[in-house]
């Protein structure tokens, strides 16, 4: 039976649900009319809706899939042997993120220098194989299979209503990874400063001197770098500028902001359900939907500081590792500072928990 306290907490909530629902549908119909006559047209278009599929192109693949699969090994095994991450849902999260900001890194330091090609590529994956090893040797392989026991025995267990509970963000997130795979790159902003940025860094091998005043390529050097840096790095490792591997990089981020986003609610209510409705309202959010699948870094940036304030307050739940774990946080928010300025504006948050941590 469910308990009077949490049905009532279920009730509240719902019941607010229903309330903003009942001003959104009166607003609409009394104050913004033109809704109205667009419904029979939205509803018409839904009705004879095709769904077609083209089959990307992703250029020499081959590459870049051996490549994301170091850098994600690499990301793993930090996480799992020096973090002590044994969660397979926080483990997957910080994981995606620690390989997006090493990937972009790696390349913003090659850049920087003037020698972004294949071959330094190589040479930066290689020695991420050797301090993957190092570190599962150095901390013993015993620590690192008795971590990946651990992890294997927290297997999530699947039950017909957590599918009812996860269906709206799988049938929402499908649609952002469909809209953002396979639209052309449009929006104005990833035309004139993101996307042309990889492209740039991948024809000219390097982070070039960029300046000037004019609205446009000019001014794209006000934006920090990680983003497209991101996207340079695999168009170097493709062959090729190959817009889908710069496509896929907002989604993936996105999921990682929705992941983190459940993380946090969970330690900060201490139950399933809040977190749940606090994933469910941020997905269906027009403006999260939008930059999830446009071609910029703002989406990259929320990735990395959900993830770090997730860690730091999980660090104050968890005193064990708090250093090891306060230096992942931090270095996951200077990620999140290589990707837009914008992230400084939370650094009084990230400030306040990190003095917890301390302290």
């Amino acid at each position: 039976m469910v308990k009077r306290e949490n049905y009532g907490s279920r009730v509240y909530t719902l019941a607010i649900i229903l309330i903003f629902s009942i001003v959104w549908a009166t607003y609409i119909a009394v104050i913004d009319k033109a809704w109205t006559p667009s419904l029979p047209i939205v509803l018409s278009c839904i009705s004879n809706l095709k769904l077609s599929i083209p089959v990307p192109s992703f250029g020499n693949f081959y590459p870049v899939l051996a490549s994301l699969a170091i850098i994600f090994l690499f990301s793993l095994t930090i996480n799992l042997i020096i973090f002590r991450l044994t969660e397979p849902i926080p483990l997957a999260v910080l994981t995606i993120a620690l390989a997006l900001g090493t990937s972009g890194y790696t390349s913003i330091i090659l850049g920087i220098l003037g020698i972004l090609n294949k071959q330094t590529i190589i040479l930066s994956l290689f020695t991420l194989c050797i301090i993957t090893l190092s570190v599962i040797f150095h901390y013993g392989y015993r620590r690192f299979l008795a971590n990946l026991k651990t992890l294997l025995k927290n297997k999530q267990t699947v039950t017909p209503r957590k599918i009812m509970k996860l269906t709206p963000y799988f049938i929402i997130y499908f649609w952002i990874f469909y809209h953002a795979i396979f639209t052309p790159v449009i929006h104005w902003d990833a035309l004139i400063y993101h996307a042309s940025l990889a492209k740039i860094f991948f024809i000219e091998n390097k982070i070039p001197l960029i300046y000037g005043t004019s609205i446009g390529i000019q001014t794209s050097a006000n934006y920090p770098p990680l983003f497209s840096s991101i996207a340079a790095l695999l168009y170097v490792l493709s062959g090729g500028v190959n817009e889908i591997y710069l496509k896929m990089v907002s989604p993936t981020a996105s999921l990682v902001t929705l992941l983190s986003t459940y993380l946090l609610s969970k330690i900060i209510y201490r139950k399933d359900f809040p977190a749940y409705i606090a994933t469910l309202i941020l997905i269906t959010t027009p403006l999260f939907i939008r930059y999830s699948f446009y071609t910029v870094s703002y989406m990259t940036s929320l990735s990395f500081i959900m993830t770090s304030l997730y860690i730091s307050l999980k660090t104050l739940h968890d005193e064990k590792l708090a250093l090891r774990r306060f230096i992942l946080s931090g270095v996951l928010f200077g990620f999140g500072l290589l990707s837009v300025y914008h992230a400084i504006y939370l650094m009084p948050v990230a400030i306040v928990i990190w003095y917890y941590v301390i302290n």
